[in-house]
């Protein structure tokens, strides 16, 4: 069975690492200060966004509204989708690196 919990409102993350999906899209994971979690990134952020360019691995993301799909226990992802996409910035400062 299909879950989805309530959005979060905000998630600001590193990509840890980065592969196409076949579908145009990206499945990535994501890093913060709380662990990891894997995120699908919709094919129109990379063709219809100014931030298409810049997803790649150690590019920040601040999102919105995000959904977390849950298709099967105990698997969990986050969806990526223009609509939710705030920023994309890389990080060049060596400084700041989640390990």
């Amino acid at each position: 069975m299909l879950e989805c919990s309530r959005p979060l409102d905000l998630v600001v993350a590193v990509i840890k690492s980065c592969t196409p999906n076949g579908l145009g899209g990206l499945i990535v994971t994501l890093k913060d200060p709380t662990g990891t979690i894997g995120a699908s990134i919709h094919h129109k952020v990379l063709t219809e966004s100014e931030y298409g360019k810049d997803l790649t691995i150690g590019a920040a993301l601040i999102l919105q509204k995000v959904s977390i799909f849950k298709p099967l226990r105990p698997s969990h992802y986050l969806n990526i989708t223009l609509r939710n996409l705030i920023k994309v910035k890389f990080i060049s400062d060596a400084s700041f690196r989640y390990k």
